[in-house]
């Protein structure tokens, strides 16, 4: 694959996840949501893969894109792939979906 194919794949990537994750919280309240383990798990999992993605985007797209909060995204993915076990669910998933789940 070149490497425009594989820029336009990471991006395909992460539209597609942030889709999904849209999808899980939707018409869903946070008390809803935090008591479905299930749709926790998945959204966890559809948040690490829009976080992957997003890292393997360069820095010139990156930067064709400031609306989109790179770090962040990034972030949250470390968060959810390494620290799991150690961070609070209410600290994280509610923080994150709060806006979200409002709207």
């Amino acid at each position: 694959m070149r490497p425009d194919e594989r820029e336009a794949a990471y991006l395909w990537d992460m539209l597609n996840a942030a889709s999904e994750a849209h999808m899980t919280v939707e018409n869903l309240t946070p008390d809803v949501f935090v008591e479905d383990r299930i749709r926790r798990r998945a959204l966890e999992r559809t948040l690490e893969v829009l976080g992957e993605a997003a890292r393997k985007v360069s820095e010139e797209s990156r930067a064709a894109h400031p609306d989109i909060d790179w770090r962040g995204l990034i972030g949250q993915r470390n968060v959810l792939a390494h620290e799991s076990l150690a961070r609070p669910l209410q600290s994280v998933i509610t923080s994150i979906l709060m806006s979200g789940l409002e709207k």
